[in-house]
């Protein structure tokens, strides 16, 4: 059963337990009239998948998993970037759930001094592996890329979750930076952990600026304004909302629409979660 984010049932066509057929809204299949091929793509910082932390039962756990099934199941995202990636959520398994909806993945699970990343997705994903910044502070911090193969043409695929201080988090943007430097056609998604609610904030010059300045195109920040994605507020308010997950891509992809799925904002901070998935709606040329 699915549940409502006030804990009713809203359906029971979606069950844990029964299939949910893979009729993905962007699957690669249809095209633009232009001929680009359209896609889908998540930045999703999962809130540690542990909502309630070692204080889970058995009935929230459930609540939790179905939350997230529902969350995928209405996106369907074809490629997703997961930041604070568990691979168990309580007796639930993570990589289980994620292929009712993805034939690929690959993750990174949480261990005490990383915290855990994924990507998943619905085209041929090969050469995945991660990275660790070479410029660190406390906790070690990594990304995860992996090749594509999109429409016949190779797609750097990556996920990023940032450090905690500015000043790190400047040097590891520089990183990715020149990273991507080197691909042809690449998607970045992830929490970079610095906030950028307009243009004259420091978040946009040290994040989104440079990635412009590069010719590449960025989802939030950009042409589709700044929508916020984080909150540690109680539902209604308003004081504490951040723009703080982004997707980036190289100027050959095209973004086309950017949103967040609220089907979580009712439960933000109240529950222990505290982001909304971004997506973006790109067109591969």
């Amino acid at each position: 059963m699915i549940y409502g984010i006030n804990g009713t049932a809203i359906s029971s066509a979606y069950s844990l337990d029964s299939a949910i057929p893979k009729a993905y809204a962007l699957n690669g299949t249809q095209v633009f009239p232009d001929g680009n091929l359209p896609l889908k793509v998540m930045s999703y910082n999962v809130g540690s998948w542990t909502a309630f932390g070692g204080k889970a039962t058995a009935s929230n756990q459930e609540f939790w998993y179905a939350l997230q099934n529902g969350i995928f199941n209405t996106e369907r995202p074809d490629l997703c970037g997961i930041q604070e990636y568990y691979s168990a959520i309580g007796s639930y398994s993570v990589p289980t759930m994620l292929s009712q909806y993805f034939t690929s993945q690959y993750e990174v699970d949480w261990v005490s001094t990383k915290a855990g990343r994924g990507l998943c997705a619905n085209y041929t994903m090969t050469n995945a592996h991660e990275v660790n910044f070479q410029n660190q502070n406390g906790e070690i911090r990594s990304y995860l890329i992996a090749d594509v193969t999109i429409n016949g043409k190779t797609v750097k695929f990556l996920t990023a979750h940032l450090a905690l201080d500015n000043a790190t988090i400047i040097e590891q943007i520089q990183e990715l930076l020149s990273a991507v430097a080197n691909f042809d056609y690449w998607i970045l998604t992830g929490d970079f952990n610095i906030a950028f609610p307009n243009a004259q904030s420091d978040g946009y010059t040290y994040l989104v600026k440079p990635f412009l300045d590069a010719g590449y195109h960025v989802a939030n920040g950009s042409d589709f304004g700044f929508i916020n994605t984080f909150s540690t507020k109680a539902p209604g308010d308003d004081s504490d909302w951040r723009v703080l997950d982004n997707i980036m891509c190289s100027a050959n992809i095209d973004i086309t629409d950017v949103y967040v799925d609220e089907t979580k904002l009712e439960m933000l901070t109240t529950q222990g979660i505290d982001h909304l998935p971004l997506i973006a709606e790109m067109e591969l040329t």
